[in-house]
């Protein structure tokens, strides 16, 4: 069975809070250093895989933001076959409303 974290990042104001929600919802170690290489061992190494690791509400500013983090989870998705990386970007309402599908 897959294990799949869902992270919302409208309760995410910085770095800190990220890896605090990652903390409540998995079973890393106590002793979890709250940065990229820890971020990076504590995938590789005591994560449930396979998992599927979903971001959802990111806005476009998040997204530069954290940058070095999403790009730290691109490469453990490229290096382990049994985690995903799902970034969901939120537009903003402006975006969504300038979207039309006509049939």
């Amino acid at each position: 069975m897959e294990n799949t974290i869902t992270i919302n990042f409208k309760e995410i104001k910085n770095i800190e809070d990220f890896y605090k929600k990652l903390i409540e919802t998995n079973k890393f170690p106590e002793d979890f250093g709250s940065n990229l290489d820890a971020l990076y061992d504590s995938i590789t190494g005591y994560l449930e895989l396979p998992c599927t690791l979903k971001i959802i509400h990111i806005t476009a500013l998040q997204f530069h933001q954290y940058a070095e983090l999403f790009n730290v989870l691109r490469e453990i998705e490229k290096e382990e076959s049994d985690f995903k990386f799902i970034p969901i970007l939120e537009l903003p309402k402006e975006e969504e409303q300038s979207i039309n599908f006509t049939m």
